[in-house]
Parts: C-alpha cells; structure tokens; sequence
C-alpha cells in the first residue's frame, strides 16, 4: 500500500498523544502558541504540485508544522497569506523537540526538509 495523506482527525490524535507525554512546563508553552489545525501548502519539488503541511501552533510568523511524508513536526516561516506556498522548512522530529527549537530558536539540530531547495 502506497503513502496517504494523514486526516486531520488522525493528526489531532498524534498531537493529543505528544501533549500528552510532555512535562508540564512543556504543556505550559504549547497551550500559549497553540492554534487550531491550519493548512498550509508547500512544495517539495518545482516538478510537483502544492501539497498541504498542517500548522499546529503559530508565535509570529513562525509556525509548528507537521510534514506527514517525512511523519515529522518542524518549523517553517510563513507570512499569514492564505496564497503562499512554503518552499523551505526545517524538520525537528518529534512534537517536544520542534517545540524546544521553535522556542529557543536554535535550529542546529533541525534537517532541511525536502522541500528545501530554495
């Protein structure tokens, strides 16, 4: 069976379980940011079309995203603009690591995701 794209629900269940192991303080930041599922487009490849990352919390114009094919939460930069399209996103792993780096704003350990090319 091929990839498939994760549903909100399923999406709302995989946060629900991070959240749930996260420490209290960690609980603390995330509540503040915290948005409701948001789309996103992005696109991996100038030979593909957009495709949709959801955004899960929001501090600026840096948003919380999660990267279903590569079944990563990371950061990327965006304007608000319904229209844009995401070229470049960083990948932090799970919801706790990308948390600590959207916070701290130290991205070392972060990956460049594929849709990077820019």
């Amino acid at each position: 069976m091929g990839w498939e794209p994760i549903s909100e629900s399923e999406l709302a269940s995989w946060v629900e379980q991070a959240y749930a192991a996260m420490t209290g303080s960690e609980r603390r930041q995330f509540d503040e940011i915290r948005i409701p599922l948001r789309r996103l487009f992005c696109q991996r490849s100038p030979m593909l079309g957009p495709e949709v990352l959801y955004a899960v919390a929001r501090r600026g114009r840096q948003y919380l995203i999660f990267d279903d094919v590569e079944e990563d939460f990371g950061i990327a930069t965006h304007s608000g603009d319904e229209m844009e399209v995401l070229n470049s996103w960083v990948l932090a792993g799970e919801l706790q690591y990308a948390l600590h780096t959207l916070l701290s704003g130290d991205y070392g350990n972060c990956v460049i995701a594929p849709g990077g090319y820019a």
